[in-house]
């Protein structure tokens, strides 16, 4: 039996897959509980949903808390161009869908640029973003980034292992950290660690008026800084209200190293003024 779209098949096939990459489609979320505000949380390159595990049962007691995965990573689709403004742009998708507003954007590391992005693109989104342990521009180093790029090339696994093994406190979960990256498709996490390398937000954020709460690592920000010196080394000077938040006895993983903390923060974050 003749098929009469037979020798069409490749080109359909092609026009679908290139959409898909496109990322026409919103990435993987998903929303859990109930109430004001909302609470959207974005992890990092490299990383997956899984990392909030630690602090979901208290945030969905009180909040709507949706979990957006970044595109490339777990069950999300590829884009096609990774950059702040893309991603940023893809999550905004599941937000809209979702019909978010005057929500509490949360993001680890890089989740916490498209954070930053999100509330920049679409301030209605966002009634408060918090940062955890991320400043807000890479400082260039020629010489670096390109040892870096070599490693990339040559030694990915080991440059995974160095980058990722070092996240937490807990060994357990720095050994589920380096897992969970080396998981990610080798194309999608080199390319977030390239953007990652010349990313400076200082210019895009420079005008934000959303509060911003940097939540940093003593090792991040040693006790013997004081908050102002570490804004401006962060980057954070040229943007709106910005408070700083260091968290002791953890490492980069702060949601997984002490989640309690973080989610006090994050509730005297969303009360109400009084």
């Amino acid at each position: 039996m003749r098929r009469p779209f037979a020798p069409l098949a490749p080109v359909l096939l092609l026009v679908a897959s290139s959409l898909l990459f496109a990322g026409d489609l919103p990435p993987w979320y998903d929303s859990n509980g109930m109430g004001e505000p909302a609470i959207v949380l974005i992890h990092s390159a490299g990383s997956d949903r899984s990392v909030w595990d630690p602090v979901m049962p208290a945030l969905v007691a009180n909040h709507r808390v949706i979990r957006v995965e970044l595109p490339g990573h777990g069950a999300s689709p590829a884009i096609a161009k990774v950059d702040v403004k893309s991603v940023a742009a893809a999550i905004d998708r599941a937000l809209a869908k979702e019909k978010v507003e005057r929500a509490i954007l949360v993001g680890h590391a890089y989740g916490g640029w498209v954070a930053l992005e999100e509330a920049v693109a679409h301030p209605k989104r966002a009634s408060a973003v918090v940062v955890i342990d991320m400043g807000a521009y890479t400082p260039q180093d020629s010489t670096r980034t390109a040892t870096l790029e070599l490693h990339m090339k040559e030694r990915y696994a080991m440059l995974v292992r160095v980058v990722f093994e070092v996240m937490s406190v807990n060994q357990v979960e720095s050994d589920s950290a380096v897992a969970i990256a080396l998981r990610t498709p080798k194309d999608v996490l080199t390319a977030y660690l390239r953007e990652a390398w010349r990313t400076d937000l200082r210019p895009r954020i420079k005008n934000l008026k959303t509060p911003v709460y940097v939540v940093t690592a003593e090792a991040t920000w040693p006790e013997s800084k004081s908050w102002e010196t570490m804004r401006d080394a962060f980057g954070y000077r040229t943007a709106g209200p910005v408070e700083g938040r260091r968290v002791k006895g953890s490492g980069h993983l702060v949601m997984q190293d002490q989640p309690d903390t973080l989610v006090a923060i994050l509730e005297r974050i969303a009360a109400p003024p009084r």
